[in-house]
């Protein structure tokens, strides 16, 4: 069941990125004809997946040494964890055993206990850090007088610096 599903991140151009839910891992090959969006610039996908050796006979799948491992390796956990790998052109095919390839990139999320990947230090944080590397751009968060003091100064804007919060931060001026 895990690894057979996948959301699938299109990374386009402009910022113009399409989430796709639940796509079974056997379309990835023929992404492009069956929902006939174009792959631009890579994409990413997000799996959840058991690492090896999860379990077999006379293994404690609940034991202490599942749950040793920190962000560095992360890649190691047994139980099960969301990967998100980045492929920078369409995958041919898939592995022997239908799985995803690997990716040009790819984050292992740390294994939570209790399935929750939402303690932002453990987790958020080094996604995030994962999509910006993907990307190349800084993906904070800027209130609107710090993006209007960027457009007065930089060439370029960071990418959560959009016009219009610029033009309502004038408004408020």
């Amino acid at each position: 069941m895990f690894g057979k599903l996948v959301d699938v991140i299109l990374i386009g151009r402009n910022h113009q990125h399409k989430y796709l839910e639940e796509v079974p891992v056997g379309t990835i090959p023929n992404l492009s004809a069956i929902t006939g969006r174009s792959i631009e610039k890579g994409f990413i996908t997000l799996t959840f997946e058991y690492g090896k050796n999860f379990s077999k006979p006379g293994q404690d799948t609940l034991g202490k040494e599942n749950y040793k491992h920190t962000v560095r390796t992360a890649h190691r956990s047994r139980n099960i964890h969301p990967i998100l790998r980045y492929y920078d052109k369409p995958i041919k095919a898939l592995t022997r055993k239908d799985l995803l390839p690997k990716g040009v990139k790819q984050h292992h999320v740390l294994e939570d206990f209790l399935t929750d990947w939402s303690v932002y230090s453990k987790h958020g944080y080094y996604v995030k850090l994962f999509i910006q590397s993907v990307l190349q751009d800084d993906l904070s968060n800027f209130y609107a007088d710090s993006c209007f003091k960027f457009a007065l100064s930089l060439k370029t804007l960071p990418a959560n610096c959009n016009r219009e919060l610029i033009q309502n931060s004038q408004q408020k001026i």
